[in-house]
């Protein structure tokens, strides 16, 4: 390989993990997530070798443009796409929550939420008050969940999700079924 294609990967790469860690930095630096994240985007460029970066970038921009979205507020498929969140989550944490949106992503078949859960009047959550006590109370976790949906016939379903991520745990998803980061993020 040429020097100057390892300069283009490691360019590109760098532009790359800047995209997925912002959301993320400060805790990725606190828990060692950084390495892996980074690890991971080099693999990713050495398997797309014969595309430039500029390309790749395209090929996401476009594919972002044209097939994820976020719902609307009020509309059917967020309805839906909460609704189908809420089961885990209320049955985990121990009562009925609702969602503070940071995140929720669709293409109409996925679809991705990631949100601070709170008690159905509003209010914060009392992490104190659920299964995830200790863990809160060790500094163990964050306020966040992170819910993956997929529709089918009978609506949305939850088929995968984590409780107080620490990192951005998303990212494992991506090879687990073969979903791309253009469903996770709108960067």
């Amino acid at each position: 390989m040429s020097n100057m294609k390892i300069l283009v990967k490691i360019i590109a790469g760098a532009f790359v993990s800047i995209c997925l860690i912002t959301n993320v930095f400060a805790q990725a630096l606190s828990n060692g997530t950084f390495a892996a994240l980074a690890t991971k985007q080099l693999q990713r460029l050495n398997q797309a070798e014969t595309t430039t970066p500029f390309e790749n970038y395209l090929q996401v921009s476009q594919q972002k443009n044209s097939r994820y979205h976020t719902p609307k507020k009020g509309s059917t498929e967020r309805k839906g796409i909460m609704n189908a969140a809420r089961i885990p989550m209320s049955r985990e944490i121990g009562q009925k929550v609702i969602f503070v949106v940071s995140i929720v992503r669709s293409d109409g078949q996925w679809a991705y939420l990631q949100a601070v859960p709170h008690q159905p009047n509003g209010s914060k959550l009392d992490w104190m008050q659920t299964p995830f006590a200790r863990d809160w109370a060790g500094d163990m976790m964050s306020d966040i969940v992170m819910v993956l949906l997929q529709k089918s016939s009978g609506g949305w379903q939850a088929v995968d999700y984590v409780i107080g991520p620490t990192d951005v745990h998303w990212y494992s998803w991506l090879d687990q079924y073969g979903l791309p980061e253009a469903l996770f993020s709108e960067q």
